[in-house]
């Protein structure tokens, strides 16, 4: 790779254009570590300030992994402390949460890391290699010496040679990193590749869709489920103490037995999200509260209990709990609205066959009358119509492409056509006809093409952008093949609760 030709970094180490900035996945590593951190947050209320966190040193390595065998550490003049230093800069004033800041700065930073040290090695593979002309060429395109965002020669001449020697030794460190990036980057896209993309955007079509929900579902129907189920509708207003054990349980009921009132000893001990009320979950159906219980017969033996009662402790997923009976366990009025709203909802989420026949069967009864108006079809039906404007048949959900997600305003049938199936039954239907129905998180979808839009324009308009846009993808995904490769040693979340927030909290 002659290296002369090549653009070297365009900015300082707080500037330069990182490919950690781009849109990232989220993992399920990263997800917990939030929930830790908001825990943290709530756990310790003064934190210390971004501005004081980030203009301390430490001279102490930090290992947090490695990549190949490669360490990625910590320490005083390492890359990842010019990017710790360069995160926690543009974090200062923007959050009131010093320590979301705080895991925000380093996880940014160890990530900036990680693909600096993957991409340093893959420069080193190919056998890269600095000459004097591409070192000078960067360090004049760096930023470091600018006014004004161009070179100035009186800021260089009045620079110090010992930090003219530090930026040239950063400039020198980053150079392969950033020439494979830039290389990367400017992978030219082929034309056969830019024209199939420009087809799939020319190849769209609009649908109109009606939707039938567990709203359509018959009172009748949902009392006679009712009738056969009895028990599962009962109302019972109760009251919980939750603990993590069976002895603090008993210690707990022993308390009330001796006169404490339930109330109090929910606020005192209880482990559950009720507690501040004074244990109070309120009117319930004996099916929401007995899937909490590892025995169905102790569930039994609250819903036989009378008003005023407090029983257990009984054994649930989460360890023990005692119940107080506000109010006995009554039949619900089967004719109520509300009653039958929630028996419906009962059948879509555990009895979903149940709910797929009727609706299914409705769709296909609405399908046979629509003939060539589907509008005045929905209209006899009193459905109400949904249209979906213009879209491309967009598997992958492209950005490039039109998608269901922002032309489907209502997002019933946007969820549907996540699974490729029905994409592809959407789009091997013609205009004219609706597609056979259709069912997605307990409704059923009736949709009809309505017209085929095959001069949008958006065609001529992906051939313009795609070639200029790809690299920044390519980038992207060498971003997401490092970060999810074997080769990565990731002890982030680990290292950073036990070396970066202990020391934290420790100081308050």
């Amino acid at each position: 790779m002659p290296s002369d030709n090549k653009k070297g970094p365009t900015s300082g180490p707080n500037n330069v254009k990182e490919i950690s900035h781009k849109k990232k996945k989220v993992s399920l590593g990263w997800i917990f570590g939030m929930a830790i951190l908001i825990l943290i947050a709530i756990s310790f209320v003064a934190a210390p300030a971004i501005e004081a966190i980030v203009g301390g040193s430490n001279s102490n390595e930090i290992k947090f992994g490695s990549y190949d065998g490669k360490d990625i550490s910590y320490s005083q003049d390492s890359y990842f402390y010019d990017q710790y230093q360069y995160y926690g800069t543009q974090y200062k004033g923007t959050t009131s949460d010093s320590n979301l800041a705080l895991y925000q700065i380093w996880s940014q930073a160890f990530n900036s890391t990680v693909l600096f040290t993957a991409i340093s090695q893959m420069a080193n593979k190919i056998g890269y290699t600095d000459t004097e002309t591409s070192i000078n060429n960067a360090i004049i395109s760096s930023g470091y010496y600018n006014v004004d965002n161009n070179f100035d020669v009186a800021t260089y001449n009045k620079t110090s040679s010992e930090q003219k020697a530090s930026i040239r030794k950063k400039v020198v460190r980053q150079l392969p990193y950033q020439t494979v990036l830039n290389d990367v980057q400017s992978v030219l896209t082929s034309d056969a590749e830019t024209d199939y993309v420009s087809k799939m955007a020319d190849n769209s079509k609009t649908f109109k869709y009606v939707v039938f929900d567990q709203s359509t579902y018959p009172k009748e129907d949902a009392a006679k489920y009712a009738l056969a189920n009895p028990t599962l509708f009962n109302m019972i207003d109760i009251s919980i103490i939750s603990t993590t054990d069976e002895a603090a349980a008993k210690t707990a009921l022993t308390d009330i037995n001796n006169g404490k009132s339930f109330d109090e000893e929910a606020i005192a001990v209880s482990k559950d999200s009720y507690a501040s009320k004074g244990g109070a979950i309120g009117s319930t159906p004996y099916y929401a509260i007995k899937v909490n219980f590892k025995n169905a017969d102790d569930s039994l033996k609250v819903l036989e209990a009378n008003n005023g009662d407090v029983v257990g402790p009984y054994e649930t997923d989460n360890g023990y709990a005692i119940y107080k009976i506000n109010k006995a366990a009554i039949t619900p009025d089967y004719t109520n609205e509300t009653t039958i709203s929630m028996i419906r909802s009962y059948i879509t989420n555990y009895d979903a066959d149940i709910m797929t026949v009727y609706l299914t069967a409705k769709a296909n009864s609405f399908i046979s009358t629509i003939a060539d108006d589907f509008d005045a079809a929905a209209t006899a039906e009193n459905l109400s119509v949904n249209n979906v404007s213009s879209t491309s048949e967009n598997i992958g959900n492209s950005q490039y492409l039109s998608s269901f997600t922002t032309n489907d305003t209502k997002g019933v049938l946007a969820t549907a056509a996540t699974k490729e199936e029905t994409m592809k039954a959407l789009f091997d239907a013609k205009v004219g006809t609706t597609v056979a129905p259709i069912s997605s998180n307990g409704s059923v979808i009736v949709a009809y093409v309505a017209s085929e839009d095959t001069a949008s324009g958006m065609g001529q308009y992906i051939k313009s952008v795609y070639p200029q846009y790809s690299g920044t993808h390519n980038a992207q995904d060498l971003e997401s093949a490092i970060m999810a490769s074997d080769k990565l040693q990731n002890n982030f979340l680990t290292v950073f609760l036990d070396k970066i927030m202990s020391k934290t909290t420790s100081a308050k």
